[in-house]
């Protein structure tokens, strides 16, 4: 088992990585062997895909012992919504809190102790070292019952005690909370409170094994340098009570209805000739138009809105996410049905490379953005001036030297773990 002592600076952040896409075993392959150790994932990523492929990986390759392993559980849905087949009604009542029917969420014991069995059972693991509740801030979202702070940390006593439990049996090495409202003033409401956290740890057990908080750190979002915690920051009460911070948006920033990258993409982007990238567009948009001729369809292409959208805006679709999930929800379905899930190579050729050039064109704006961005950091103090590195190092550094203990990258491409190499090793 690795002493906590030995993880590297940057972690596996597996959030966007499937057991149903090779190049994410290359790249978690290739990342443990050029040095990382720590793995973050959860059960909701990719409704499980996520943790089937750290257990593939480490299966294949006999890396359990090499490697130190996050997951979280909190969210109910896709497969993890049967479990709630196996709780009793009361709890049901109580203590899961529900957005939609296939949207759930619950701390409980009940549900933890199913959801940490199927996250083994999917890892190929008989322990975890780190388990983590996953945003229990949702008890806040709630908006048909009254809400309570006190309430609130009864459930993190639960759900604390039975963790203990989990460690006694050697099921988990250590536990801890992934919110997005950590670094906020404890004031707020629905800020989780890292001092009260503590003291219920500390009640239930002097040597307790609460020692791992996840929350967003990056160049824009810096509230865990403000002294609102009782008059120190988060990270500096983090230090103080010997608590490992992970930084789980080092590269993203939520401004608005704007998610902002700290990532350029030079070299992707660097062959993209918008003349001839256009012809590919008119080419796969004229292979449907005449699909739907073939089955009788009098309406131009142009006239399905999704068709309508990549046409207008393939230079500008946002993320590579957003291109990935414009085709995988709506497009290839379409394609599916025009043709009767038949779909020649030929074809399927030209809409892969047209996803491709959607994605390409996401990384040229998002450079292009990221560069923008990283002249005002370089202007307030945040970044060296004249630093040729890639934003994406710098903005890592950035928050190591900050006093995080640890960044997630999400290292989808071999390519992105060379880029991260040198941040394994790093110490503040």
């Amino acid at each position: 088992m690795l002493p906590i002592q030995q993880l590297t600076a940057a972690g596996f952040g597996a959030y966007r990585t499937s057991v149903n896409q090779q190049e994410h075993h290359e790249a978690l392959l290739a990342a443990i062997y050029a040095g990382c150790n720590l793995l973050d994932t959860a059960g909701n990523y990719l409704n499980g895909a996520s943790e089937r492929l750290i257990g593939e990986v480490l299966s294949a390759h006999q890396l359990r012992e090499k490697v130190f392993i996050v997951t979280k559980a909190g969210y109910i849905q896709g497969e993890s919504l049967p479990l709630l087949d196996r709780v009793d009604n009361k709890l049901l009542e109580d203590e899961v809190i529900t957005f939609s029917e296939r949207m759930k969420y619950s701390i409980h014991p009940v549900y933890l102790e199913l959801q940490l069995k199927l996250s083994m059972e999917r890892m190929q693991v008989d322990y975890v070292d780190t388990f983590l509740l996953h945003n229990p801030e949702h008890y806040f979202r709630q908006t048909t019952v009254p809400l309570s702070r006190d309430e609130y940390y009864h459930r993190f006593r639960k759900a604390f005690e039975w963790l203990e439990e989990q460690v006694s049996k050697g099921v988990i090495r250590y536990y801890g909370v992934s919110s997005n409202t950590f670094p906020f003033d404890t004031v707020a409401d629905d800020t989780t409170d890292l001092d009260r956290l503590l003291d219920i740890a500390r009640s239930i057990k002097s040597g307790h094994h609460f020692k791992f908080i996840q929350f967003p750190f990056n160049l824009i979002e810096q509230q865990a340098l403000t002294p609102h915690h009782n008059g120190r920051s988060l990270i500096a009460a983090a230090k103080e009570n010997d608590i490992i911070t992970i930084a789980n948006r080092p590269l993203s920033s939520q401004q608005g209805n704007e998610i902002i990258r700290f990532a350029s993409y030079e070299k992707e982007t660097a062959k993209l000739q918008e003349e001839k990238d256009v012809l590919l567009v008119e080419k796969a948009i004229t292979l449907i138009q005449q699909r739907m001729i073939r089955n009788g369809l009098e309406e131009d292409a142009l006239s399905l809105p999704v068709v309508k959208i990549i046409n207008d805006r393939w230079r500008s679709m946002g993320t590579p996410d957003a291109v990935e999930q414009v085709f995988q929800t709506h497009l290839y379905p379409l394609l599916r049905t025009l043709y009767d899930n038949n779909i020649p190579i030929t074809h399927k050729r030209i809409y892969e490379k047209l996803k491709q050039l959607c994605k390409d064109y996401s990384r040229k704006e998002l450079t292009l953005k990221a560069n923008a961005w990283r002249e005002k950091f370089v202007q307030n103090g945040f970044l060296p001036d004249n630093d040729k590195r890639k934003i994406s190092e710098l903005a890592c550094e950035y928050c190591l030297k900050a006093g995080m203990d640890h960044v997630l990258v999400g290292m989808t491409k071999k390519s992105y773990v060379k880029s991260t190499e040198r941040l394994f090793s790093m110490r503040d």
